[in-house]
């Protein structure tokens, strides 16, 4: 079974997307920023979903390395109203969606990044 690991800070966001992806992969989520790299590099996901207003965290930095490295698709959450700002032109996530999310969209953005395999630039 292909795998998804969600990484947001808001325990109710999380569960949501949870219970979405769960009938269709096997999920684990998290809300420990710290924990992001070593958690990808145990659990292996085929898609990372994160958040990007993460406190202490740095969306462009974490997909180098996830995408690089570890050739993990990723793709991050933003929130239009959020002071975060993303660059999508440097950014290396194959896929940034606004929230709140459309559950069609999230399913839509996890399979077609799953079909590509791994390192899909």
């Amino acid at each position: 079974m292909k795998k998804v690991l969600i990484v947001d800070d808001y325990s109710t966001v999380s569960k949501v997307y949870f219970e979405l992806l769960h009938a269709h992969y096997s999920v684990e989520a998290s809300i420990e920023t710290d924990e992001i790299i070593s958690r990808a590099k145990r659990f292996q996901p085929d898609v990372i979903i994160i958040n990007a207003d993460l406190p202490g965290f740095d969306a462009h930095e974490f997909c180098e390395i996830v995408v690089d490295e570890l050739h993990i698709p990723t793709v991050v959450l933003v929130d239009p109203l959020s002071t975060t700002k993303i660059n999508i032109d440097s950014c290396k996530a194959q896929a940034i969606l606004s929230k709140p999310l459309h559950a069609d969209d999230l399913l839509q953005t996890v399979a077609r990044l799953i079909s590509l395999g791994p390192r899909a630039n």
